[in-house]
């Protein structure tokens, strides 16, 4: 027996019915299959990270997943821990340099939202900038910004060539 069957006796048949099997038209029960037979031939770790993204087959899971990004970092925005620098300007006073900003703790909900779609596209205007732990808030935000759109793109593409 070959050594990629030898852990997992079922990825055998359902390999051979996948080779030897033509689905027309029928693109969710393809699929189906592949998102199937991807985890059954996955380590644990894969197979939960399969599970996760569902084998980038469906790219409105990842919309939603932005949008609950985007909303929920908004609110945690709108919450008083969260400071924020408006306009920060240095200004030339007395032979040295003083900083003149406005501090704001916690963002009416728009300019939430605001800072929350500039952070999760890694725009970064700098009209607003976070301070103290908002900061760690921001860079995790922006992080799961590129993961989550990149695997939105990859999803497109990937159902765009299934068809």
């Amino acid at each position: 027996m070959d050594r990629t069957y030898s852990h997992n006796p079922l990825l055998k048949p359902l390999t051979f019915l996948r080779n030897r099997t033509f689905i027309g038209g029928d693109q969710r029960s393809l699929s189906e299959l592949r998102y199937r037979t991807a985890l059954l031939s996955q380590s644990k770790t894969s197979r939960a990270f399969v599970r996760l993204t569902r084998a980038f087959e469906n790219p409105w899971r990842f919309a939603v997943c932005a949008a609950v990004i985007l909303l929920g970092a908004a609110l945690i925005y709108t919450t008083r821990f969260c400071g924020f620098v408006h306009n920060a300007d240095i200004v030339l006073q007395n032979g040295g340099y003083q900083i003149d900003s406005d501090v704001t703790w916690g963002l009416p909900f728009s300019e939430a939202l605001y800072f929350s779609c500039i952070t999760f596209t890694t725009i970064g205007y700098g009209d607003l900038t976070p301070s103290g732990i908002t900061r760690f808030f921001a860079a995790s935000e922006g992080l799961l910004g590129i993961v989550v759109a990149s695997s939105f793109i990859v999803s497109l593409v990937k159902r765009y060539i299934e068809k």
